[in-house]
């Protein structure tokens, strides 16, 4: 069993005596944009990003004749249409992909009691993710012995990589350990700002990631005990909407090390998953 499929909650689906052998995951689809002016040399502007086909070789290996019917139906309705899951690479642990049923299919008998099904799934995000989160690291760590983790994630084997629960008053840096940028809107990022009882700070709040020239600012200060949640595109205060309060910009994360100042002394903590091309 190469592969094992999950639910949203990440628990593990039961595939009775259905077998995946093999599991077909290629680089993500995309097409080149190209400026079209005439009488000048075409330039690559950019790219179009295409969800990724992965394919499950999926052997059927049923208990006797009448068996095999049943697991043939147990296995269409396992994927059923509309019905997001996780799959994961056993041989490369630690990340997961997000798919849905692509098409219909049928399983080839190969003899009473086994047949062979390619079964054609269709990842809801291009990007492979990691299972665990930031907050997973900061809290236990990375050992060689966690599901969480594996080689090949980009991980370092250096304590600044491993804090994302930072004070806000001296600089820091937050590590990326994916490939791909982290946006708001696209991936998930949450950053919660709690002040102390003493709080040092302007009349305004605000966190810059140097690396890569993005800010968030609220134009108004923190006081003692206060919260500030980015949670993707939502930004609230102590549970309230606060996005007209910002200038509405947004933090995003490059790969490897970012950056950061800010003009608080709130903890600041970071959530996020790490993302794969």
């Amino acid at each position: 069993m190469i592969a094992q499929f999950y639910d949203l909650n990440m628990n593990e689906i039961d595939t009775r005596d259905l077998v995946v052998t093999n599991l077909e995951i290629p680089s993500i689809p995309f097409s080149n944009q190209w400026s079209n002016i005439e009488g000048v040399a075409p330039v690559l502007i950019g790219a179009d990003i295409q969800q990724r086909p992965i394919n499950a070789t999926i052997e059927l290996i049923a208990q006797d004749y009448l068996d095999y019917n049943l697991l043939r139906d147990y296995l269409y309705g396992l994927f059923g249409m509309n019905k997001p899951f996780y799959v994961v690479d056993k041989r490369q642990r630690g990340k997961r992909y997000k798919v849905v049923l692509e098409s219909g299919f049928m399983p080839t008998r190969n003899n009473a009691i086994n047949g062979t099904a390619i079964v054609p799934f269709m990842t809801v995000s291009p990007y492979a993710e990691s299972i665990g989160t930031t907050q997973d690291i900061q809290l236990n760590g990375i050992t060689a012995d966690s599901e969480l983790w594996g080689y090949g994630m980009g991980l370092l084997a250096e304590d600044d990589s491993l804090v994302y629960t930072v004070n806000g008053m001296q600089p820091f840096m937050i590590y990326n350990a994916g490939n791909v940028p982290i946006h708001q809107f696209q991936q998930k990022l949450k950053i919660t700002m709690t002040a102390p009882s003493v709080v040092l700070s302007d009349s305004y709040v605000e966190l810059k990631n140097l690396t890569n020239g993005t800010t968030f600012r609220m134009n108004e200060k923190l006081m003692p005990n206060e919260q500030i949640i980015l949670d993707g595109p939502n930004i609230t205060k102590n549970g309230l909407q606060a996005l007209r309060k910002t200038t509405k910009q947004f933090i995003q994360l490059s790969p490897g090390w970012n950056y950061f100042e800010s003009n608080t002394n709130a903890t600041i903590e970071f959530l996020f998953r790490f993302y794969y091309e």
